[in-house]
Order: C-alpha cells, then structure tokens, then sequence
C-alpha cells in the first residue's frame, strides 16, 4: 500500500466541558456517546482519480460536484464533475492563481465559491454558473492577511480571523487569537484570546495551528477542531465572538517538544457544517504512526460523527473508506466526500443521510 504525507499530516461519553480561560483548570477527556451508531457504504461515483492529488475540498451545487484538488495533468486545480453520474465536466482555474495548502467557503445559496490564498496574499472568488459558461470568470484580489491568520471567513459586514499564535509569541506581543474585523475599515472589533486548556504552550500551538474549521452557511456561527487529539471549540460570531461550547475528546500525545509520539491516534480529519449540524470526520482509535507503517486492512478516517452546534454527538457513522474531505446538499439527504482505498486510489462518492 502507498503511503501519503498528505495522508499523514490530515491525520464516542460525554466529556466534561472546562473552563479554558486558566491553564488553572483541570480537564477531562472523554470520547462523546452518539444517540445513533450505524455503518454505511459509500457509493463510488467515478473511476480512479488518476490525475489529482493534493485535495483541499469539495462542494455541492445544484446539479454540480466541485473539487479542489491539484491535476498535474490539466495543472488546474478546480474540477467541477455532474454529482450525478461522476461525468467530469470542467477544469479551471490554472496553477499559480491559486497556491496549497488554500482555505475556502462555498455559499451554497449563491454558488459563489471563495479561496482565501495566504501563501499569496490573494483572494480568488467564482460563481459555479458563470465559470461553466466561462473558464475565466474569476476574480483575484490582492489581500492582506492578519499576521499569522490560519483561517479566514467574510461574513458580511465583518470578517472572521483565527491566528496561528506561536508559543514564542506569546511571550513577546499581545495575542490576538481569533478576530472579528470590520470589512470596511479594517479595524479590530471583537476579540476571544482564550485557548482550550493544554500542559504548555508548547502542546496547545502544535495542536492548534493544524486544526480545521467549518462555518455555518449562515455565516453566525464557527468550529474549530484538532486533528491532534480532539477538541472541538463552537462559537458565535454574529456582531461579535461569543463561546459556545469547549469540547474535550482526546488528549494530545505529544512530546514536551510538540512531537507526536508513538500511541498518537487520529482526531478530527475534516468538518463542514450545515445550520443545524457540524458534520466531521472523526477517526478516535486509530494509532496514526502505527498506521503508516504497517498495512492496514482497514482505513484510518473512515467514521462520520454528527455533532449539534452545542457540541453533542447525535450519529456515528462507519464506512468502507478513508475520508479526505466532505459536504452535504442543501436539504442535507446526501453527504458527498473524496475518498481513499487501501491503496491510495481517490474517488468521489455518497452515502446517503
């Protein structure tokens, strides 16, 4: 079996939710009890997807799949497929516009698909219908990032930064951990400078600055979640940034020196979210060192946990496949995902919810 960096690096009772305002605090870490536990085949939609390797994500709309993912063949890295019948219909957007690994949001209700490009300092913007029509509509801007911004979303009349602090920062400068920012004037106007409880600095910036986020498709409300063991931060974000909730899954298990050391297992891979669910993937058992060592018989990311906006486990879903990334249609029937065999072939595929 081949092994991946990408593959390496993307790598259920309730657990006590602490107050992480003081490292004074003691948490506790517990894997969440979904209500609903079943297991799913994902039906395969296409072929091998020869071509494309570096995936950043997929999207649904209308009658249309849109993956981001890098084709050395076409050197593009947007591919819009039927979500049908897996036709592969299109290919835009040509490498050097956009540069990985790239942050984005897809507005479900416009089609307007937005990449936050922080190795350029750009913002790369389309709408699904006029690209089909035209291959080069698209707008790119220039952009200046937050110092250190990991995530990036435009709500509207504000803008949401989460910053990748380091621990070395910390000591020198005042935080700025997660912004609210006005679109207009840039000025700072709401700020949240508290982390999840972690032994040191050290442990809490290794397992914070490879998290993932989602954002609710009405754009209120943000997750943030580890893949370095499991925690899951919900918070408010309209007019100004309020904590919902702080989940506790799984402790880090990282050396002093933020090295990830050999009983690691694998926390969350991805996420998306709808207004009334958080959708992730959610691994928990598997030993991630050991994993791509050996030859597994079964996938490591293969398990869907739904989550509420509260942070409570409702489904736990097992499937057949390695995970990479997911969305789900508007009337939330269908889950969509790039997925990975045993033998690092990519597909797309659904299950249906």
């Amino acid at each position: 079996m081949k092994k991946t960096m990408i593959g390496l690096m993307n790598h259920l009772k309730s657990p006590v939710c602490a107050d992480c305002s003081s490292g004074k605090d003691k948490v506790r870490y517990a894997l969440p009890e979904a209500r609903e536990e079943s297991t799913a085949k994902f039906e395969l939609l296409t072929g091998d997807l020869l071509d494309c390797d570096i995936v950043s994500g997929i999207a649904v709309y209308g009658p249309y799949l849109i993956v981001t993912a890098y084709s050395q063949e076409q050197n593009k890295f947007v591919h819009i497929f039927d979500r049908q019948t897996g036709k592969r219909l299109k290919d835009v957007v040509h490498r050097g516009k956009l540069l990985f690994p790239v942050r984005h949001w897809f507005d479900a209700e416009t089609g307007v698909m937005t990449y936050y490009d922080m190795m350029q300092s750009t913002v790369l913007t389309f709408q699904v219908d006029q690209i089909m029509a035209d291959s080069e509509a698209i707008q790119l801007e220039d952009f200046n990032y937050p110092t250190r911004c990991h995530h990036y979303y435009r709500l509207g009349a504000y803008d949401f930064s989460e910053n990748g602090i380091s621990y070395l920062e910390n000591a020198t400068k005042p935080i700025s951990r997660i912004q609210l920012i006005d679109a207009s004037t840039r000025e700072t106007i709401s700020t949240y400078n508290e982390f999840p409880h972690y032994e040191s600095d050290v442990i809490r910036y290794a397992a914070n600055v490879t998290s993932h986020s989602a954002l609710s498709p009405d754009r209120s409300k943000v997750a943030l979640a580890t893949c370095e063991g499991a925690v899951l931060e919900l918070f408010n974000v309209k007019d100004e940034i309020s904590p919902i909730s702080v989940q506790y899954f799984v402790k880090p298990s990282l050396t002093p020196t933020g090295e990830r050391t050999d009983e690691a297992i694998a926390g969350f891979a991805t996420m998306t979210a709808s207004s009334r669910y958080l959708y992730t993937v959610f691994d928990c058992k598997t030993k991630i060192k050991s994993y791509f060592s050996s030859e597994p018989i079964t996938p490591i990311d293969n398990t869907l946990v739904i989550f509420d906006w509260h942070g409570k486990a409702l489904r736990q879903i097992i499937t057949d496949y390695r995970i990479e990334k997911i969305c789900v249609d508007k009337e939330e029937k269908y889950l969509y995902a790039i997925i990975r065999d045993l033998d690092d072939r990519l597909y797309l595929g659904r299950i249906s919810l």
